[in-house]
């Protein structure tokens, strides 16, 4: 709904001038309705931010770069907060693993390793098969790790 937000955000904003987020929520939840406890103001927000600080970009860049300085035996721990995120830390850590396994229909994902040269491929160990999430307790506790995902691997 990015078009309808985005035209009903310039609509209130020809009307008066939005000077906090609060407005920002007003005007999002008059296009996109909430359901249930979390505001559809969250998902906006949240693709700002990813936008503005090249959230995505950064991690291509630094998954290259951190597993290349990663001593023989040295762990490198990524924890995700969205799906985005999660989903190239996931396929990059298979692009270059050593236990790499290949998808049902016999293929092994294909993903660019930016950075990593060939014979860097297969020197890492992939930790955790499937992703770490947080316990029910850990989540009461603090709500934001709700969405985190910890991914481990080990440089051999």
């Amino acid at each position: 709904m990015a078009g309808k937000i985005a035209s009903r955000i310039i609509k209130d904003r020809k009307k008066k001038q939005i000077k906090t987020t609060t407005q920002l929520v007003e005007i999002i939840e008059k296009v996109k309705y909430r359901r249930g406890k979390i505001s559809p103001a969250t998902k906006v927000f949240q693709a700002l931010r990813i936008a503005v600080n090249n959230e995505l970009g950064n991690i291509k860049n630094f998954l290259p770069q951190a597993v290349k300085v990663l001593s023989p035996g040295g762990i490198l721990a990524v924890i995700s907060f969205h799906s985005l995120e999660d989903r190239i830390v996931k396929y990059f850590f298979k692009s270059i693993a050593l236990n790499r396994h290949t998808c049902r229909a016999g293929r092994t994902p294909s993903v660019a390793t930016d950075g990593v040269p060939a014979e860097g491929k297969g020197l890492i160990k992939i930790i955790n098969k499937k992703v770490i999430k947080p316990e029910y307790r850990e989540i009461r506790e603090n709500s934001r790790a709700r969405s985190a995902k910890l991914r481990v691997i080990e440089k051999i």
